[in-house]
């Protein structure tokens, strides 16, 4: 009886967390453990099972809403067609216009890319036209003659146009006009060569903003700062230069600390082996808030304190506000590249010969308490190597 009403409880609280999820769009791990009194691992176990239902779609740190019409690119073929045609089907009528959401290379929905979906959505559900959500992985590399669209759009019955965000290569962009599908991207993320002003792409300043929040840990007095981030990916390159450039402005030396991972495992191991090599840094400037969140756990797990021993900023400001001490990062504004992503396709499905349109989408400093400033000739000392001077 106890293990029957424990199931009872846990299928009651799922369906409510479905409720929130619908009513809010996205919800977190922590939102649910504090709501429901239940701890962290209960919650992601919530998550996992109505994820595992098809009732959601996991992302990192929590769940976003379920697209009508969303499917996963990693299911056979047979699957994805027959899927993709029943949701379809089923989901609007016959000649009803539709928009398919391409999430490229990446392995879960994070912060950034579900606020861009979320922003899409209203867009498009205002217009009366659909969003279907496709995961799609591809080789980055490879020559023009071997790119491969997803399925969805080589089909007879295709969608009206495109959105592409995550990660995807220069040539898919080729591939797309080739193809005579309208489409609008998210231009931070292209591998390899491509203009921008050949296509309808926003953009976040990422380059600007990433300048203007290692130029502010310069004027809090830090000299020593390092910059947290796989520069194998374009967005991470990208707050690089911008690193890079407000570094040689102050005419002090970049240091880079890199990892072959990404978000989270990025900065926990980054870090791990920054200290490991006996480096000292005041600050360390992480390219995600994601990368951050790993660099507060190896700080925290090495002793060091944020910010008293050692200042931290990331990027993106995505979970800086659940992380403690609050994290100082550069606020991007997904909701409102995802409706401007929308609202490009869609002229472009209703104006052909429209010239193609670009948008650089601003930044804003957020500052909270992972920052503080530091007298000239600071340096920090781990507590091990205090204990070393005094023995």
């Amino acid at each position: 009886m106890a293990a029957r009403g424990s199931r009872l409880l846990s299928e009651q609280r799922r369906r409510k967390i479905l409720d929130l999820i619908e009513q809010k769009g996205q919800i977190t791990v922590r939102e649910l453990a504090e709501r429901f009194s239940v701890s962290a691992v209960t919650a992601r176990v919530d998550l996992d099972a109505l994820c595992a239902e098809g009732l959601a779609v996991r992302s990192h740190g929590g769940a976003v809403r379920k697209l009508e019409g969303s499917h996963d690119s990693r299911t056979t073929s047979k699957q994805r067609d027959s899927a993709t045609v029943s949701k379809r089907t089923n989901a609007s009528p016959s000649g009803a216009h539709t928009i398919t959401f391409v999430l490229g290379n990446r392995d879960t929905v994070n912060e950034f890319q579900s606020n861009i979906l979320l922003g899409a959505e209203s867009f498009c559900g205002g217009h009366n036209y659909g969003l279907h959500f496709v995961s799609f992985r591809s080789d980055l590399n490879a020559p023009l003659s071997s790119v491969r669209l997803p399925d969805v759009l080589t089909q007879s019955n295709r969608p009206d146009g495109v959105i592409l965000t995550g990660t995807h290569s220069a040539n898919i962009l080729t591939a797309l006009v080739e193809n005579d599908i309208p489409f609008s991207l998210v231009g931070n993320n292209i591998v390899g060569e491509w203009q921008a002003e050949q296509y309808d792409c926003v953009f976040t300043d990422d380059i600007r903003g990433s300048a203007e929040i290692t130029r502010y840990l310069i004027a809090q007095g830090h000299r020593n700062i390092w910059y947290v981030g796989n520069q194998r990916f374009p967005w991470f390159a990208r707050c690089a230069r911008g690193y890079r450039q407000a570094m040689k402005e102050a005419d002090m030396e970049p240091h880079f600390s890199e990892i072959g991972a990404e978000d989270r495992e990025l900065g926990y191991l980054a870090v791990k082996a920054l200290l490991a090599n006996g480096e000292r840094p005041t600050a360390l400037f992480a390219g995600t808030d994601q990368a951050a969140s790993g660099v507060y756990q190896a700080l925290q797990e090495s002793g060091i304190r944020i910010p008293d021993d050692i200042s931290v900023a990331g990027f993106n400001d995505t979970i800086g506000d659940v992380l403690h001490p609050g994290l100082t990062t550069i606020r991007e504004f997904p909701k409102e590249l995802g409706v401007h992503l929308a609202e490009f396709v869609l002229r472009r499905i209703n104006q052909s010969d429209l010239a193609p349109q670009q948008l650089v989408m601003p930044t804003e400093l957020i500052r909270r308490e992972s920052v503080r400033p530091i007298a000239p000739g600071h340096s920090y000392s781990s507590p091990l190597a205090l204990q070393e001077n005094v023995l």
